[in-house]
């Protein structure tokens, strides 16, 4: 409500799947909608396309996990509760997830950044499965078989570290939980 508030991409999803598993104020997703498309680079020509400004006082894409943040919430939103979004809600959404799937699918985390690296794959996984996109499921399933084969090899380059185990835990759990094909749920 304050005209200098800042505020983060990854807490509008988190907001809206809230409001949405709620079912209670679901108008309110259409107005949150309305600053992550504001905060969302639509500009082909950017590198940051399709990625979000992590902070609403950013004026461009400086942190290239934001995507993978928001996509995790926004898989969620459109598989669980999508048909209880008016029509041009639900369109939006569509065309929001559509354009963060593909900076997704940029944002090429190295294996060995623990926490990113499973939530890129996962969420490329998750969010295929939700959008019918079979490429990026099998691309989300790639980037998971090597993040598995690094693990094996090298280890864990992160660890003891609440914030990062938390994003690792419900990464896997979600993949174990919800990906379609019972291959990827076991590697989960």
């Amino acid at each position: 409500a304050k005209p200098n508030a800042a505020f983060g991409c990854r807490e509008l999803f988190t907001s809206m799947l809230a409001y949405a598993e709620a079912r209670t104020n679901v108008t309110r997703v259409a107005e949150l909608l309305t600053y992550a498309e504001k905060m969302q680079d639509r500009d082909p020509r950017h590198r940051g396309y399709g990625n979000f400004r992590w902070y609403s006082r950013d004026t461009e894409v400086m942190d290239y996990n934001a995507v993978d943040f928001c996509m995790q919430h926004g898989a969620l939103l459109w598989r669980f509760h999508r048909e209880e979004l008016d029509p041009a809600t639900r369109d939006r959404l569509l065309k929001l997830l559509t354009l963060g799937l593909h900076g997704l699918v940029k944002h090429l985390p190295h294996t060995t950044y623990t926490n990113i690296a499973l939530l890129n794959a996962s969420d490329l996984i998750l969010l295929g499965d939700a959008l019918g996109d079979a490429k990026a499921v099998a691309e989300g399933e790639r980037r998971l078989e090597l993040f598995i084969k690094t693990l094996w090899e090298e280890g864990a380059h992160e660890y003891v570290s609440p914030t990062y185990y938390g994003v690792d835990v419900e990464s896997l759990m979600l993949l174990e939980t919800l990906a379609q094909k019972a291959e990827t749920r076991d590697v989960a």
